[in-house]
């Protein structure tokens, strides 16, 4: 099957941050999405890291997925997270130390149209390094895990 680097490019941009490169826990992120199994993570990282530089920019990616004849014609381009969407939101109730405080993050499931009562619960949830607060990787993994659909 052919490359639909569209589709790439869109997965792509959807977990690189605003350096437009992929870093580590961004790059076991897009492996999740696509279903390829994370516990290699640092392995696969390294093969796609041709400049070996601790980062795989657009160019590597697109090459690795081609190299490694990773079939991703079952993912939707339409299901693929709109990262800026995501970001927009997340600093638009994140304070200044650009982490979700519980406070935060129940005005931001208000504005998701969820209910705030199970906050607390689903912080937790999000919270995955138990720090008390989410940051902008925790809370896009919970985005994607849950489905959460961004207005």
């Amino acid at each position: 099957m052919p490359l639909n680097k569209v589709k790439v490019e869109k997965l792509f941009s959807a977990y690189s941050g605003s350096d437009d490169v992929l870093q580590m826990e961004e790059f076991k992120m897009v492996l999740e999405k696509i279903g390829v199994d994370t516990s290699m993570t640092e392995q696969l990282f390294e093969a796609a890291d041709y400049s070996h530089n601790k980062a795989v920019d657009l160019a590597e990616f697109v090459q690795w997925i081609l190299d490694s004849r990773i079939d991703i014609s079952h993912i939707k381009a339409k299901n693929i997270l709109d990262r800026k969407k995501v970001e927009d939101l997340f600093n638009k109730y994140c304070g200044a130390d650009n982490e979700l405080q519980v406070n935060e993050f129940t005005l931001l499931l208000g504005h998701l149209g969820m209910d705030t009562m199970k906050a607390k619960a689903i912080f937790r949830a999000a919270d995955t390094d138990r720090n008390g607060v989410v940051s902008l990787n925790e809370f896009i993994r919970w985005v994607l895990h849950d489905n959460i659909k961004i207005k």
